[in-house]
């Protein structure tokens, strides 16, 4: 947890958080690590090896969350804070080509969201640390780039030590359209709802990552401090965090093959997989403390290992070579468990 502490105090010694926020982020820390012994359940009787840890699904959520707060209270640590939001309209041009969105920002979280009209909207809310409010408004028409084109949109917060502050991006967009997509910020959520899409890339460092109802070919969703869940019909897909559990529901099996590679270092790693006829699954999970639960039929099992809390599965479906779809899943996690094939829970 090195690498989270020397964050919160960087934060603190940048200006963006208070001491005493800085204290309260760094006991939402210390909370999380303390592990809770257990005998171990995988043999059914008593061990004298090392126990394994039943550690929390969202070491980092609460983090995240922590952050998210203090920065949607403006507190930035000095001076005052002034919020502005801006709206705009605009249309992309009538056909089949994909539409590209470059949304990125800081300190603020991104919402983007199908809707049944033909053109987009977007909110801007603005959080800035300045001296008056004039000081704080110049600061806010500075703070943003926004690039309109026939086919594209692009929005970006500008950085610089004079542009404390932070922005969100609420973003309505044509549900008959086709995206690619790049979204990012640094402190705040990252949500993507009922869109259709060709690549997706979504990252934070502190927050949730969230893609829900979302067609795609390709998604890489990544986060340091929070939860991923996914719902989508991307075949290839990359989800990693440090501090947070993995949920991924696929809507559906495309014909061919399909990739999954999920990893985090504190939390579990849940994958729902329905049995469907000539569909086949290749699985090579590992943790480091925890349990692997497998609930699909006909596995044959190339290895099932159980070693001082460590558990290692690779796996395939009888007959999975010669069958018309094939899904090949990664899983890893430090602390927590990994279910494959059961139904999970959305949140």
């Amino acid at each position: 947890m090195e690498k989270e502490r020397a964050m919160i105090l960087q934060m603190v010694a940048d200006g963006k958080i208070t001491a005493t926020q800085g204290v309260e982020l760094l006991k939402a820390l210390e909370e999380s690590e303390r592990p809770k012994s257990r005998a171990s359940q995988d043999t059914g009787q008593r061990s004298h090896s090392r126990p394994s840890i039943d550690l929390p699904d969202d070491l980092g959520t609460t983090i995240g969350n922590l952050v998210e707060s203090i920065i949607g209270n403006f507190g930035f640590g000095f001076g005052n804070g002034y919020k502005f939001e801006e709206t705009f309209e605009g249309s992309f041009t009538p056909g089949d080509e994909s539409c590209n969105i470059d949304f990125s920002t800081l300190n603020g979280r991104i919402a983007v969201e199908a809707w049944d009209r033909s053109d987009y909207a977007v909110k801007l809310i603005k959080n800035i640390r300045g001296g008056s409010e004039h000081e704080a408004r110049r600061k806010a028409d500075e703070m943003v780039r926004v690039k309109r084109e026939p086919s594209a949109l692009s929005i970006k917060m500008q950085k610089g030590p004079s542009l404390m502050g932070g922005m969100a991006i609420i973003a309505y967009l044509p549900k008959e359209r086709v995206y690619n997509m790049e979204l990012q910020t640094a402190n705040g959520r990252v949500e993507l709802r009922g869109l259709d899409t060709r690549e997706i890339k979504a990252r934070t460092a502190n927050g949730l990552v969230k893609l829900e109802d979302v067609n795609a070919e390709k998604v890489d969703a990544s986060t340091s401090n929070g939860k991923v869940l996914l719902r989508t019909s991307a075949s290839d897909v990359r989800a990693q965090s440090s501090n947070g559990r993995i949920v991924v529901v696929p809507l559906g099996t495309a014909g061919g093959d399909a990739r999954y590679e999920l990893a985090t270092s504190n939390g579990s790693v849940r994958m729902q997989c329905s049995a469907e006829p000539d569909t086949g699954f290749l699985l090579d999970l590992h943790t480091s403390n925890g349990k692997i639960e497998t609930e699909m039929p006909d596995l044959e099992y190339e290895l099932n290992e159980k070693h001082h809390g460590r558990r290692s599965v690779k796996a395939k479906t009888r007959g999975f070579d010669s069958m018309s779809n094939r899904i090949r899943i990664q899983a890893r996690t430090s602390n927590g468990k990994i279910v494959v094939g059961s139904p999970v829970d959305w949140e």
